[in-house]
């Protein structure tokens, strides 16, 4: 079964191979540090890079999770396993819920997140996503087309967190992969139109663009096809309706 390991971020190898020489019948092969492909823009030219997905977090295949706690006593770092209680005097070790693994099943391939591409049809407007991204569309509290990159608020581990997806767009150089899935219609893709962007009328949102510095907004009503929200502004004493980039504000 599969259990959670908390380090320093950036010690997660050295953390495994610590473990491998303090465990009986424990090998790297029980580990997985998950990973996911990066897109940096440099010079108009999309790179991939590998960065860790949850920086911090282990997971380990084990049978023994008793044995890994022992070891990670004698690991000089700060390390500890997740999900455990007190019973009765004595620990009792959790394994990874089925849940958590289902997400993390969805979206890596070999301990790996690939790049999710995006069909940019018009401005802010996306036609379609294929790829990790496509399963969690209704998911997606931010898009950044320029640093190609989206936000999903994903429950894992217990705790909401923050997952960045790499983005790939027809701009980019092909990718096999890609190329093979956009042949074959309706393949593992989502309509962004239908997506629920985390953002609902009503909320309070603060200016993040740097446009309009310091500034809080009441979302009146949410175009989510065109990722776009109208909010009333304060003109020259005038109350006037505008509409504003989803993208540009973060809710408070």
């Amino acid at each position: 079964m599969w259990y959670v390991i908390q380090t320093r971020t950036g010690y997660e190898k050295e953390l495994v191979e610590q473990l491998e020489g303090y465990c009986e019948d424990f090998s790297a092969e029980h580990c997985l540090i998950p990973m996911y492909e990066d897109v940096r823009r440099s010079e108009g030219q999309s790179r991939i890079s590998y960065r860790r997905l949850l920086p911090g977090y282990v997971l380990v295949d084990t049978e023994q999770p008793e044995s890994i706690h022992r070891g990670l006593k004698k690991v000089g770092e700060f390390a500890r396993m997740l999900l455990a209680e007190e019973e009765d005097g004595e620990k009792l070790f959790l394994p990874v819920s089925p849940e958590d693994m289902a997400f993390l099943d969805s979206i890596l391939e070999d301990g790996l997140m690939r790049v999710s591409y995006v069909q940019n049809v018009k401005g802010m407007k996306i036609g379609k996503v294929i790829g990790p991204l496509a399963k969690y569309g209704n998911h997606i509290s931010n898009i950044d087309f320029r640093h190609r990159r989206a936000v999903v608020d994903a429950e894992i581990f217990g705790k909401v967190r923050r997952i960045k997806f790499g983005l790939w767009t027809d701009e980019d150089p092909k990718l096999p992969w890609i190329e093979e899935r956009l042949g074959k219609a309706g393949a593992d893709e989502y309509l962004l139109k239908d997506a629920d962007v985390g953002i609902q009328p009503g909320d309070k949102v603060k200016d993040i663009s740097g446009v309009y510095p310091g500034a809080v907004f009441t979302v009146e009503s949410v175009n989510i096809g065109r990722r776009t929200f109208r909010t009333g502004m304060d003109l020259f004493g005038k109350m006037t309706t505008v509409e504003l980039y989803l993208d540009s504000v973060e809710k408070c």
